[in-house]
């Protein structure tokens, strides 16, 4: 079991598709295994070549309202007090914000020449949902991304850390991962990402999302 709470360098082996041993280089946040008393899972996986990636873009925004519609459904219909909404309806709508921007992340920084394919797992549990999504990155990439969580990581005003990253990509550009700060801030997810080395080159990495229910 791993249950990290604060960057750590581990060495924890995990077997890719081929059976091959891989070596966890890195963890940051909330790292925990799914608990085997989920009341439903659900698995998505998509190709991720050239062709598949253009083509299927929209598909993939559909399949972040597909999951949507299938786990607020297991939630009631009632309205909630005060509001027009439902359970259902928020439930809805936050489960497709919070997998549409874990799917396109994961697409647009996958490996052009990767093989395996992106995948992205729902499981829900009595008091909370959790998000799995595996892609492979670049080492080049995988460090830069771990260069943008470790302020994360170390801080617990993410409010604070959201305007900073806005002002920085304001001024000087470059990827703003705005989605991950916004899904912390507004949604109160909690995040933990794995560092599987598949290859000196290949990075498998693994993102670990927890939505309360209650």
């Amino acid at each position: 079991m791993i249950f990290a709470l604060h960057h750590e360098i581990c060495f924890t082996l995990k077997s890719d598709v081929r059976g091959k041993l891989m070596p966890l280089s890195d963890s940051f946040g909330l790292v925990e295994p799914f608990e085997d008393n989920t009341t439903e899972s659900l698995t998505i996986h998509f190709s991720t070549g050239d062709d598949a990636r253009q083509e299927r873009w929209r598909n993939y925004g559909l399949s972040a309202d597909f999951l949507g519609d299938y786990f607020a459904n297991f939630f009631p219909g009632e309205h909630l007090p005060g509001r027009r909404l439902t359970k259902r309806d928020v439930i809805k709508n936050t489960v497709t914000f919070i997998a549409n921007e874990l799917i396109e992340n994961a697409i647009k920084f996958n490996l052009k020449t990767s093989r395996n394919p992106v995948k992205i797992t729902l499981q829900l549990y009595p008091s909370h949902l959790v998000f799995k999504v595996v892609n492979y990155a670049s080492a080049t990439a995988a460090e830069r991304f771990k260069h943008f969580l470790k302020p994360i990581n170390e801080t617990n005003d993410i409010e604070s850390l959201m305007v900073a990253q806005m002002e920085k990509v304001s001024l000087a550009g470059g990827e703003s991962n705005m989605g991950i700060l916004t899904m912390m801030c507004d949604y109160g997810v909690s995040f933990g990402w794995q560092f599987f080395t598949v290859e000196p080159d290949i990075i498998e990495v693994n993102v670990i999302a927890r939505l309360n229910l209650e």
